[in-house]
């Protein structure tokens, strides 16, 4: 996959964003957004009762930039756990693997039936 390392922002405008915890009885895990809203009515709205043992979630205001016609905002990117390395990099195997099968001229059908042990 290419990355367009040009990106042009089209627009900037402010947003509410509702944060929540990824343990919600008593509080002690990561903080994330659950919603980003254009309005703080709305964030107040989805707030209610989805926090830490039932209270509102906290709400902060923030921005979202547009680019390519698609609003993004902050979030929080996951990291991968041991067991995810290691099947993305089977994941990455195989396509490389059929990316060369396909450059010696076999067809989609032709690898389904190679992984499938058909062929």
């Amino acid at each position: 996959m290419e990355i367009d390392k040009q990106i042009e922002i089209q627009d900037i405008k402010k947003v509410w964003l509702v944060w929540t915890c990824t343990d919600l009885t008593e509080g002690r895990g990561s903080q994330y957004v659950l919603y980003a809203c254009e309005t703080e009515a709305t964030a107040m709205r989805l707030a209610k009762g989805k926090y830490v043992m039932g209270s509102n979630c906290p709400i902060s205001e923030s921005f979202a930039i547009k680019i390519k016609n698609s609003w993004y905002a902050q979030c929080r990117i996951e990291q991968p756990s041991s067991d995810d390395k290691i099947k993305q990099d089977k994941i990455n195997a195989s396509r490389i693997a059929v990316s060369r099968a396909k450059e010696l001229g076999l067809t989609d059908e032709d690898i389904k039936l190679i992984i499938r042990g058909e062929a």
